[in-house]
């Protein structure tokens, strides 16, 4: 399988742009099988990436009769156990963008009913919190957690910051409650928590079943997952968001396609991902695979999805001989960062780690305040300068910051968010020396 193959599978086939079919395995409830699909709604008879007549008209034959509803199990819309004039009446109410229910399967396998469309949300992580923004659905964010970052939060001044980090406390749970109760004052409640995976929820996944909280979880960092995360978020919360949604899955495919083909042929780059600096990212990191759906070829010696951090300044050396490349994710918010914050040792200890690498001068440091491909593009462009350029880069992320971000140009005094001057992207070595200058 060559590299286009292999990114094409990678990513959400919108039917618009590229028509390829690629499909995710979910597991529905108790009373489910598996089922495939790319968005993976109850009432999505016709099993596509949208709920439209083209599904009504599917129901109607199974009806009929003239269609098996075991062959289309997204056709019982109202989770009844068969197909009937009544999942019409709702598949229509969904397609309008009338109040009802949906019944979803979320990126964990879970079957999950909730209200149609979904607001009051509240992400967990700053993963998440970008990533509910980006497709415009920042004023359905009643509340979320998230560390500090003022200007790609900037959207968020009239939500309700529960706690700081990466997960929900006990402090946060506490104004959690607080706001679903001033919510059900005014007849309304919390739609939904979302999370990239349930330690996000810290210890109230019990209480948050209790307070009948749904918890979705969506796949909002993964290369892959993230753009079937993007079309299932964007459709749950009403039609203006499932429309940009479906816009934003489209340039992200285009983009991924075009790396595709610049790298088709290419030897893969052996690279290394670290993370906070002088962690090893794990096979199955967030950042890994980042690095992979570039077109890189993982060197981690750690397994799973966590990081481990190098145990002594000579522990780096032992991925040299292995490696062509060292890409250091880290979050520096929509700013210009300091780079002596991230190449010198005396502002920061954990620097000295990786100072007796042969690569630490061409190490390159990634901004993770930005969209999802817009993290993979950047990362093709350093393991493949001669095919996706720095330029190319830079240009495809402030195409989707003027469409999906374009809230950012108010933190900006000249009123224009300029990816190019206004924050950091990535930063190498050289531009540390021109800092010292």
């Amino acid at each position: 399988m060559n590299q286009k193959q292999i990114i094409a599978i990678a990513v959400v086939a919108v039917v618009v742009i590229a028509g390829v079919a690629a499909y995710l395995t979910l597991g529905g409830g108790e009373d489910s099988e598996n089922i495939e699909s790319k968005l993976p709604v109850y009432g999505n008879a016709n099993n596509d990436y949208v709920i439209d007549n083209k599904d009504i008209e599917v129901m109607e034959k199974i009806i009929k009769g003239e269609l098996s509803a075991s062959d289309y199990p997204l056709a019982d819309a109202d989770r009844s156990g068969g197909v009937t004039q009544a999942d019409i009446d709702l598949a229509k109410k969904l397609i309008a963008g009338e109040k009802t229910q949906a019944t979803i399967i979320d990126q964990q396998g879970d079957e999950i009913t909730l209200a149609y469309p979904l607001d009051n949300i509240v992400p967990i992580n700053a993963d998440m919190v970008l990533f509910s923004v980006c497709f415009g659905a920042s004023d359905k964010v009643a509340a979320y957690v998230s560390g500090s970052y003022p200007v790609v939060l900037s959207c968020l001044e009239d939500s309700v910051l529960l706690n700081s980090g990466r997960s929900l406390t006990a402090s946060g749970w506490t104004k959690l409650m607080e706001l679903d109760g001033e919510l059900n004052k005014k007849g309304s409640s919390i739609g939904a928590v979302f999370v990239d995976r349930d330690t996000a929820a810290g210890d109230y996944i019990g209480a948050l079943e209790t307070a009948k909280i749904p918890l979705i979880n969506i796949r909002c960092t993964d290369p892959e997952l993230s753009l079937d995360g993007t079309l299932l978020m964007g459709f749950i919360m009403g039609k203006e968001t499932e429309k940009v949604s479906i816009e934003y899955v489209a340039d992200s495919e285009k983009a991924l396609n075009y790396l595709a083909d610049k790298i088709e042929g290419k030897s893969k780059v052996p690279f290394l991902a670290l993370n906070m600096i002088n962690s090893v990212a794990g096979i199955k990191s967030q950042y890994t695979l980042l690095g992979i759906a570039a077109g890189g070829d993982p060197k981690t010696t750690v397994f799973g999805n966590s990081s481990s951090k190098l145990a002594d300044t000579e522990a780096i050396m032992a991925y040299d001989k292995t490696i062509d490349a060292i890409l250091n994710f880290g979050t520096m918010d929509c700013v210009n960062a300091d780079p002596k914050g991230y190449w010198d040792p005396k502002e920061d200890n954990r620097i000295s780690f990786l100072e007796k690498s042969e690569h630490f001068e061409d190490m390159v440091y990634i901004n993770l305040s930005m969209p999802i491909t817009c993290r993979v593009i950047y990362a093709a462009s350093v393991l493949y300068p001669d095919q996706i350029s720095a330029d190319y880069a830079l240009d495809f992320h402030q195409k989707m910051v003027d469409k999906y971000m374009s809230y950012l140009n108010e933190t900006q005094e000249d009123g224009d968010m300029d990816v190019r001057k206004d924050m950091t992207t990535i930063m190498t070595y050289q531009d540390y020396l021109d800092s010292k200058a």
